[in-house]
Order: C-alpha cells, then sequence, then structure tokens
C-alpha cells in the first residue's frame, strides 16, 4: 500500500512539472518569440518556471561575424526581470537594469560563449502562496 501512495505521489508530481514546462513553452512561443523581430529566433526555446527571488543561468555560442539579439520575456507577476550578459572572464558585458530594456543587440568579431543570468525580483507573497512564473531567455540573428 505505501509503495502505491508513493508511486502516485511521484506520478502526480511528474504531471505536475510537465504541465508547467508546456504552459511555459507555449508562453514562450505566443508571447516571446514573435517579439524578436526583425531578428530569426535560432530555434532554441530557453524557458523556465522560477519564482521571486530565484535565478537561472544560461550558456551560449555566439558565432564570428553575425548580428545577435539577446532577449529576455517573462510573465508580468514576476515583476521587473533583469539580466546580465558575462564573457569567458565573468566581464559584464551587458545589464538590462543598467541599460533600461529588455533586449541587447551585438555584433560578434570573433566566436565566443557568454553566459547570461537571469534574477527574478524578490516580491512578498501576499497570500502566503509563493507564485512561479514563466522566464524566456530568446537569441535571434540577422542573416
Amino acid at each position: 500500500m505505501k509503495t502505491i501512495i508513493t508511486s502516485l505521489f511521484t506520478l502526480l508530481a511528474l504531471v505536475v512539472t510537465i504541465k508547467a514546462n508546456a504552459q511555459c513553452n507555449n508562453f514562450t512561443k505566443g508571447k516571446c518569440v514573435p517579439a524578436l523581430k526583425p531578428y530569426i529566433h535560432n530555434g532554441q526555446l530557453n524557458s523556465t518556471s522560477l519564482a521571486p527571488g530565484e535565478n537561472a543561468e544560461l550558456m551560449m555560442t555566439f558565432y564570428a561575424g553575425q548580428e545577435y539579439r539577446i532577449f529576455t520575456c517573462s510573465q508580468e507577476l514576476l515583476g521587473a526581470v533583469v539580466y546580465k550578459v558575462f564573457d569567458s572572464n565573468h566581464k559584464v558585458v551587458f545589464n538590462s537594469e543598467e541599460a533600461k530594456q529588455n533586449n541587447f543587440d551585438f555584433n560578434v568579431k570573433a566566436t565566443q560563449q557568454l553566459y547570461i543570468e537571469v534574477n527574478v525580483p524578490k516580491a512578498e507573497a501576499k497570500t502566503g502562496i509563493v507564485e512561479q512564473g514563466c522566464v524566456a531567455v530568446l537569441i535571434g540573428f540577422k542573416k
């Protein structure tokens, strides 16, 4: 009996996780990808559900001779999500909070890896329930 209950809870947790990821992917495809224009989406959906006070980090490779846009998009309930772009020496290349914009357009002279760190601001839970929301980091390029 204990094994059946444990299996049911595990299955329920898996279903909830899959449903949350599907909703986040739908949000990203429906709202965020179209906002990349005139840049062409690179085809990768980098999105996750985050709660206030959480952060996520992503490493991406950018190729020489290309013009890119890094764009963040998040659900309104999360507030003003900010991100920073770091080079391989951990030097800040872009800070969305300082730039007061959620996209970073740049040209790449030499192929390089950049790190993107997304931070969701802390917030008071008014109901005692911490709400999670979708955050997406999208990469676009020009031909």
